[in-house]
């Protein structure tokens, strides 16, 4: 009886094969499928059926075209209706066919969820693998480090691979800047979610945190120095000189919570800061406010995060920007001042010799 089972499930089996559109077909991928004839037949008789039965040209060929082929699969999906989707898409024939490759296989299992990417020359075999494996085609979303937790939210909500609403509103500096990877559908409450435990599994692996500030102050902190500095080894050092104002008791003077208290972090300024804008009454003004403002101003990346965590306090207590977007560092008021006189003078000769040309 076990015999005759033996014999009709692997002439079935590569007979089905033909119709697959599988031009050839090796004794090892004929035991691979067969569950019975594992052991039961020789590599020389098992090649002899096969050599029988193949043909030369398939008598369903695969879908051939240059693209690949997506093909979405909804959540607990059964077989038939994934290789329904199969079907659809161009991928395959016959949906049955398909289907009995995979009962076949002894392989069955629960296909994941997710977006898929086929190439249009798979095989019935190269397609049911893929599934099986879960290899769903991944998409990404990049939040710029210095990015406000508004317009982080509105990165997730232009993104056309997330779906669903944002409920609420992280706070502000909550979400760790970078490059996520997530599968088509996934809901953007998650993604929110998953980018807070990011954040806190950072804060929590730099503690403690440099002058014994809080979670919540050093945060603040690294906000406002990724909102001064894009460069790498400006970025300890102004941590040490805000940390050494701090110790002192005096005005941070950051400029960046000064365009925070105007914006709201809902946009950018679109000009140049100006004196005035030094009184504009805020609780972020911190040339009127001393210490840290009440929250952050933005959400600071992995460098910057690591660069203040290990800042000192600073022998400077100075510093301005120089034209090239660099900044110069000064220990007293009198040089601080002399560098902005400099800064004042070189900016009027390349005015002068801009309109002289």
């Amino acid at each position: 009886m076990r015999n005759k089972n033996h014999s009709f499930v692997c002439f079935y089996f590569v007979f089905a094969s033909v119709f697959l559109g599988q031009n050839s077909l090796n004794a090892k991928e004929y035991q691979y499928f067969c569950p019975f004839c594992k052991n039961s037949l020789h590599e020389k008789k098992t090649q002899r059926e096969i050599t029988f039965l193949k043909t030369s040209t398939p008598l369903f060929p695969l879908q051939a075209e240059s693209s690949d082929i997506w093909v979405d699969i909804p959540e607990n999906s059964s077989l038939f209706y994934v290789a329904h989707c199969l079907k659809k898409a161009g991928l395959i024939e016959k949906s049955w066919l398909f289907v009995t490759r995979v009962f076949l296989s002894g392989k069955r299992k629960k296909i994941k969820a997710g977006q898929y990417c086929f190439s249009p020359k798979m095989s019935y075999t190269q397609l049911m693998e893929h599934l099986l494996a879960g290899s769903i085609v991944l998409h990404k979303v990049c939040l710029p480090e210095g990015v406000t937790v508004t317009q982080a939210l509105a990165i997730l909500k232009r993104n056309p691979c997330l779906k669903g609403p944002l409920e609420t509103c992280p706070p502000e500096g909550s979400l760790l800047p970078g490059t996520y990877y997530f599968p088509k559908g996934a809901l953007r409450k998650n993604i929110v979610l998953r980018l807070q435990k990011a954040m806190t599994k950072e804060l929590a692996s730099l503690a403690p945190f440099a002058g014994e500030l809080s979670a919540e102050d050093f945060l603040k902190l690294a906000s406002i120095v990724e909102k001064e500095t894009r460069h790498s080894h400006e970025k300890g050092i102004i941590a040490g000189i805000f940390l050494k104002r701090l110790q002192k008791k005096i005005y941070l003077q950051a400029d960046p919570t000064v365009i925070y208290g105007m914006t709201q972090g809902q946009s950018t300024l679109g000009r140049p800061l100006t004196r005035q804008d030094w009184n504009h009454d805020s609780p972020y003004n911190t040339y009127k406010n001393k210490g840290l403002p009440p929250t952050p101003i933005c959400c600071p990346g992995k460098e910057t995060l690591s660069s203040v965590a290990k800042a000192a306090p600073s022998d400077f207590l100075f510093f301005v920007a120089l034209p090239d977007g660099t900044h110069a560092f000064n220990a007293t008021l009198d040089k601080h001042n002399q560098q902005i006189a400099q800064n004042k003078e070189q900016r009027s000769k390349h005015i002068n010799k801009l309109s002289r040309k």
